[in-house]
């Protein structure tokens, strides 16, 4: 192998580089380039591998050029384009071997590979894992040393996620994604993580009680929340939305708990689904001319600021032939005018 300008870096600045990228760009890049840089990926702890839609060809690469005391974040899969993923990879190291692995991500894992996360416990270093909802990995032996958690639906699943955290303190939860929750449980997880600071959560069965037992209960157990991404489904409780009251279904979200000068949970009520939505984050993508705007009672953001609903939209649907004329006619009227 021969030299290089990239042997006059220090190893520091190589280091810096190598986070941008993932493990097989890593070694696709360098490896084999100069005996100086390969002894750095030599002695480089902190790759990330992804290995959701690998080609094979990267993956041996991998596991022939990788210690397990190397890897940093782990994506596994075992989902139809990585068969039985998990198993090979596993064949090659053993969980315990993961030393220095802070982030962990498995991807419809096949049972036969269960067994050898039962040591997950030894992962001391272990902060953010991410789950499906039908795992049967357990997190309960590493839950108080994480501070992220994501547990993502599967399809067909209808189960409640919120029982997939155990109920113990988790002092050091920062950020938590369950994308389906009853409140019961979910106020139960804030009371257990009382440093948990974004929140990513749909919740499936809810009732003006469990609310106002959140919200009064805010003294008790101090929540230092600042992120609220939430949606709520309503279709359990309203079959119908021809009687519905927007008034009474956002009384509960325009009190101080929820509006205040540290937090602007602000929520919207769509009457079309019977569901509620946090804002901005689960403002509407689409619009077409067919679109109702957002009407002021049924939302409890400020009128002054609605242009949101519109700064979100990433996709415009016009069925109509004269509507469109005209917006193509305004907008070269407007481009005259600059």
């Amino acid at each position: 192998m021969s030299s290089c300008l990239l042997d006059h870096l220090p190893v520091e600045c190589l280091y810096m580089i190598f986070e941008y990228f993932w493990a097989q760009e890593i070694f696709h890049s360098f490896l084999n380039v100069t005996q100086y840089i390969s002894q750095v990926l030599y002695n480089y702890n902190g790759y990330l591998l992804n290995f959701k839609s690998i080609r094979k060809k990267d993956f041996d690469l991998i596991c022939r050029s990788i210690k397990p005391c190397q890897i940093q974040s782990l994506t596994l899969s075992d989902s139809e384009d990585t068969v039985e993923q998990s198993q090979l990879f596993l064949s090659f190291f053993s969980v315990n071997q993961f030393i220095h692995l802070r982030a962990l991500t498995l991807i419809n894992i096949d049972r036969n590979s269960i067994s050898a996360f039962s040591d997950i416990n030894k992962l001391s270093c272990l902060v953010s894992i991410e789950i499906d909802s039908n795992s049967q990995i357990s997190i309960n032996s590493i839950a108080s040393q994480l501070k992220r958690i994501i547990v993502n639906s599967c399809s067909d699943d209808y189960s409640n996620h919120g029982m997939l955290i155990p109920s113990i303190q988790l002092p050091r939860l920062r950020y938590l994604s369950l994308e389906r929750c009853s409140f019961s449980r979910l106020y139960s997880i804030l009371r257990l993580a009382s440093n948990l600071i974004s929140l990513h959560v749909s919740i499936i069965c809810w009732s003006s009680k469990e609310m106002n037992n959140l919200i009064n209960n805010d003294q008790e157990s101090p929540f230092k929340l600042v992120y609220l991404y939430m949606t709520m489904n309503l279709q359990t409780y309203y079959q119908t939305y021809d009687w519905v009251n927007a008034g009474i279904i956002l009384a509960p979200f325009q009190t101080s708990f929820w509006i205040d000068q540290e937090r602007q949970w602000f929520v919207t009520f769509d009457r079309q689904s019977l569901s509620l939505f946090t804002v901005p984050r689960f403002a509407p993508t689409i619009c077409s001319h067919l679109s109702k705007p957002i009407l002021h009672h049924t939302t409890t953001l400020p009128r002054d600021q609605h242009g949101i609903f519109y700064d979100h939209i990433t996709e415009l649907i016009i069925d109509n032939t004269r509507e469109l004329k005209a917006i193509c006619e305004y907008a070269c009227f407007e481009s005259t005018l600059t």
